[in-house]
């Protein structure tokens, strides 16, 4: 069937298993990709379906970049990096509390270079962002503790 044109502004959705090969080869010739966020994971930094990321290749990730990788089971995730072991890199979405711990070198396809939520792209060497990832890290222990006390005032008081 053929595809119908696209009307301006307008983009169509593909999917990772389609786009990765394409994004590794963009980002190893040295260029960018960019991709519309999906998802709720890295809230408030990135907006389901509004935010945009500029992906670049993946030199040697460090605590704080946001890589986008495969899990073992297939799934593409943008998290950030939060801590590093043995087993590899510990990566968590900033709206999460859990820890994704393993993911080696190998499982990274690119990193994210710049966002945008609105209608400028920030980058992430800048120092309010590094600060921002800083203050996402050092707080994460804390975020359990918090959603407990907002389930249990939303209890009391209600919605």
């Amino acid at each position: 069937m053929p595809q119908q044109p696209m009307e301006k502004g307008r983009c169509s959705e593909v999917s990772m298993g389609e786009l990765s090969p394409l994004i590794r080869e963009i980002v190893a010739s040295g260029g960018k990709a960019e991709l519309t966020v999906t998802g709720n994971s890295m809230y408030p930094m990135m907006k389901h379906r509004v935010s945009m990321v500029r992906l670049c290749a993946p030199h040697e990730p460090k605590v704080g970049d946001i890589p986008l990788y495969q899990r073992n089971d297939g799934v593409y995730v943008l998290h950030r990096i939060v801590g590093m072991d043995e087993d590899g890199y510990i990566c968590c979405g900033d709206n999460q509390c859990r820890l994704e711990k393993g993911i080696r070198r190998e499982q990274i396809i690119a990193v994210v270079d710049e966002f945008k939520r609105t209608k400028r792209w920030r980058s992430c060497r800048s120092l309010p962002y590094r600060a921002y990832a800083w203050c996402r890290r050092v707080l994460r222990p804390m975020r359990r503790l918090v959603r407990a006390g907002m389930r249990r005032l939303r209890r009391i008081f209600g919605k």
